[in-house]
């Protein structure tokens, strides 16, 4: 024991001596020592063990700052953000809190105090344009549509150019679709689901299916004025529930399809009820409506989905309407030629928030991309043009290191999460936006390994609610477990967590259905079953998964009333949503019913709630999970700095930047020990 002492002190000697000093301190050497093991656990997602030996070192060196600073990181990752922000609040007044950090600070304090804000209407500036035609060459002419995908990026329509465009959120081109072999007849819009592209085509009277890569799957639709039939089609929308719908305008009516491009039906021609649409532009299907802007009429005109005439909406600044997209939930971007409009369905109000300074700008489509930029097309000058609220647009970005893995030093992979001021996730970056330096020196080889956001590989665990209830929901319990299990493997990782009176991991890396249906029954049930600890424990196997995390809590819809006694609620959803673990509820209680606390956390980390007798079971909880948009991504480098065989403290840096907005984000780390 004493040797193994001798051999510890004179092994980080170095560490320890003060400038100008021929002796060094002990108590620095331990310090330094438990300053290094719960660096190593913080990168392994031991949390509570990090929190020890931070206090540990604190507790030798009471005024060690850099042990200081890493318990508020700690505390801040283990969902203790209050205690967290005092911390580096009180750092800040001593002057010793970095750059970096403060900025850190400043966004979770306007987090924090923007909850209860009012929020302030959008007004929005043009950051980017991309012009179709320049000296460069011919990008596009004639634009008629812009979409986003959920990666970031989004498709622009090139009327007259027969070609539709993929752009980066970068704003830089990375496919071409061209529709095979027959090619595109002045494309129109586009609408994107599960089943690929699939593309209005206005001269060719019909819609192209086609895959993201581009193949075309099959073409429906033809010309004329019969059932499935069609004249000029302008723009379409999905409704989610397999079917789509083409706004018809030669024949003034709106055609439904199914996916396969089986002819549904047709409405909106002249009933006893209903003077008929006169020329149908733009089209959204929100919840059980269809959304129609007819432009002759200068009207939304509203339908249900069976072609059913609602109502129509006027107003004095509706000009010339055409094409229509979702901006939030109940709220609509309109197009207006001279103007873009936002539509607040529930008190049917339009706001102005473009307004073009050039004249002959005719911006006919506009959409809102996944990091909430709005997207308009001018067809008239052949230019797509980024812009962003002006209230949020020079807020900088969040950039938070989740963890650093130097198992193969000086091969080094960082995780991290980069968000938008308030706190929503900034998707579709690229390796050209972030710069790594150690030290403020850079690095070799930068590589963005993977974006979280763009895979569908998920690791789940199955939290199982242990009270006397699920006795008489045992073969739910069965169904719903098998089903979760059948749908996320091969193609992701289950774990089962039994929350009895003694939370207990019973499973571990399930491989099959019957492995995980047989964990999620093998419990004891308790009517002191607990429900905290057993999240907790839940979360666990998620914190060092390199893919997307989520916690599904299979319940009767209730809590006990000790529910919180161990971790409070907030607490509990700080530590979800700081570590990038979203939480679902599956009830399966008879009448669908979920505690007011559960619906909390699901919608604080980005969760639904489902109840398991609906008819498509737990799939819209898997689909979810693999879809939920996250700002997590992977990148790699080689350290040009000398580890010392494990003992020097190696201070590291990501920059990221995109259009001029920017954020950084410094951790430290160790090699592994030789």
């Amino acid at each position: 024991m004493q040797r193994g002492l001798l051999i510890v002190c004179l092994l980080i000697l170095p560490l320890a001596m003060m400038p100008g000093q021929d002796n060094f301190d002990m108590e620095q050497v331990y310090a330094e020592e438990e300053l290094q093991f719960g660096v190593r656990a913080f990168h392994e997602g031991a949390y509570n063990k990090a929190v020890l030996s931070f206090e540990k070192s604190l507790s030798i060196k009471p005024d060690y700052t850099l042990a200081e600073k890493w318990l508020a990181r700690t505390y801040y990752h283990n969902g203790y953000t209050s205690t967290a922000l005092d911390m580096w609040s009180r750092l800040k007044e001593q002057g010793q809190l970095g750059a970096a950090s403060n900025t850190m600070l400043s966004m979770l304090q306007y987090r924090r105090s923007a909850e209860s804000g009012i929020e302030v209407p959008p007004k929005y500036v043009e950051f980017h344009k991309l012009e179709g035609t320049g000296d460069d060459g011919t990008l596009f002419i004639r634009p008629t549509s812009v979409v986003p995908d959920r990666d970031g990026g989004f498709y622009v329509v090139a009327f007259a150019r027969n070609e539709v465009l993929k752009f980066s959120a970068n704003g830089t081109i990375m496919r071409t679709f061209r529709g095979g072999i027959e090619g595109l007849n002045h494309p129109f819009d586009l609408a994107i689901n599960r089943e690929g592209l699939f593309i209005t085509e206005f001269s060719g009277d019909r819609i192209v299916h086609c895959r993201p890569d581009g193949r075309v799957v099959k073409r429906f639709g033809e010309t004329g004025t019969g059932p499935g039939q069609l004249l000029g089609p302008q723009y379409i929308t999905d409704d989610g529930k397999g079917y789509l719908y083409v706004t018809d305008q030669g024949n003034r009516r709106i055609a439904k399809f199914d996916y396969e491009g089986n002819f549904i039906l047709s409405f909106g021609k002249e009933t006893a009820m209903f003077g008929g649409i006169r020329e149908p532009t733009g089209i959204q299907a929100w919840n059980d409506f269809i959304f129609v802007a007819d432009k002759k009429k200068q009207q939304l005109i509203v339908f249900d989905e069976s072609g059913n005439y609602i109502k129509a909406i006027d107003s004095s600044l509706l000009q010339r309407p055409e094409g229509i997209a979702l901006y939030r939930e109940g709220e609509l971007i309109v197009s207006d030629e001279s103007q873009v409009l936002l539509f607040e369905i529930g008190t049917e109000t339009f706001f102005p928030i473009v307004i073009p300074d050039d004249a002959t700008a005719r911006m006919i489509h506009a959409s809102r991309d996944a990091n909430d930029n709005l997207l308009l097309v001018d067809f008239n000058r052949s230019i797509v043009s980024m812009q962003a609220d002006f209230n949020r647009m020079y807020a900088g970005l969040f950039v938070q290191i989740n963890q650093v893995n130097s198992e193969r030093f000086p091969n080094v992979y960082v995780d991290l999460t980069v968000q938008r001021r308030n706190g929503a996730p900034f998707v579709g970056l690229q390796q050209e936006n972030f710069y790594i330096t150690e030290g403020r020196y850079p690095v070799d080889g930068t590589a963005l390994e993977y974006s979280i956001n763009d895979s569908r590989f998920a690791e789940v665990t199955l939290l199982i609610e242990g009270s006397s209830h699920m006795r008489a929901h045992t073969d739910m319990i069965a169904q719903v477990s098998t089903q979760f299990a059948e749908e996320l493997l091969p193609d992701g990782k289950i774990h089962v967590v039994f929350a009895a009176d003694e939370p207990v991991l019973r499973l571990e890396d399930g491989q099959d259905a019957a492995q995980v249906r047989a964990a999620a029954l093998s419990g004891a049930l308790s009517d002191t079953w607990i429900f905290d600890q057993g999240l907790r424990l839940a979360a666990s196997p998620l914190l060092d998964s390199g893919e997307r995390r989520a916690v599904v809590y299979i319940n009767s819809g209730g809590l006990p009333e000790n529910a919180f006694d161990s971790y409070e609620l907030i607490h509990l959803a700080d530590y979800l949503q700081t570590n990038n673990i979203a939480f679902y509820s599956v009830s399966l209680d008879p009448e669908g019913a979920a505690a007011e606390e559960t619906e909390y956390l699901c919608d604080k980390t980005g969760g639904i709630h489902v109840y398991a007798y609906n008819p498509e079971g737990v799939s819209p909880v898997v689909e979810n999970i693999r879809s939920l948009k996250t700002g997590r991504y992977i990148l790699s480098f080689r350290s040009n700095r000398e580890p010392n065989f494990g003992r020097n403290y190696l201070p590291l840096e990501v920059q990221v930047s995109i259009f001029g907005r920017s954020g950084r984000g410094e951790i430290g780390y160790f090699a592994p020990p030789e």
